[in-house]
Formats: C-alpha cells, sequence, structure tokens
C-alpha cells in the first residue's frame, strides 16, 4: 500500500527459446564504406577494418524473431497475474 510518493517500475520480459538472428544492414555499410573511400585520399589513415567497420553503431542488428499469436496470449495470461 502507497500513501504518497512516487513509484516507478521497470518489466523485462525475456522470450524462452528464441533465438535472436543478427544482421548486417547492407545501407548502413555501404555509406559508411563509401564515406570512408571519399576520405582515404584526404587524409593520412590505414583503411577501416572488417571488425572497425562492425564496430560502428547500426552496421550490426540483432533482430528478434517474431512472436505467434499463442506466444502473445500465453505471455498475457502470465503477466495477468496481481501484484
Amino acid at each position: 500500500m502507497l500513501s504518497r510518493g512516487t513509484v516507478y517500475a521497470n518489466l523485462n520480459m525475456k522470450r524462452a527459446n528464441a533465438a535472436s538472428a543478427v544482421r548486417v544492414n547492407e545501407d548502413v555499410l555501404a555509406s559508411v564504406v563509401r564515406v570512408a573511400s571519399m576520405l582515404a585520399g584526404k587524409i593520412d589513415a590505414v583503411a577501416p577494418s572488417v571488425d572497425g567497420l562492425l564496430a560502428i553503431k547500426g552496421v550490426i542488428e540483432i533482430v528478434e524473431p517474431e512472436s505467434d499469436e499463442a506466444e502473445d496470449k500465453a505471455a498475457m495470461a502470465a503477466g495477468s497475474g496481481s501484484l
């Protein structure tokens, strides 16, 4: 029971047996490589490495598998309990 103040709550859910996939965002990678190529003649630097390119935000994406209706209903039923 609360009488005054503020309550913050976070809920983190993780699907069991759900394997995420890693995907390369080809558009972002192509843009980064294009910019690196343009800068190659203008600055004195080594060419970017593959691991360096993949470390750039947005190049690698983690894709969560899509849920199905049965999973959604089960999650809703499990979350409907009272605190």
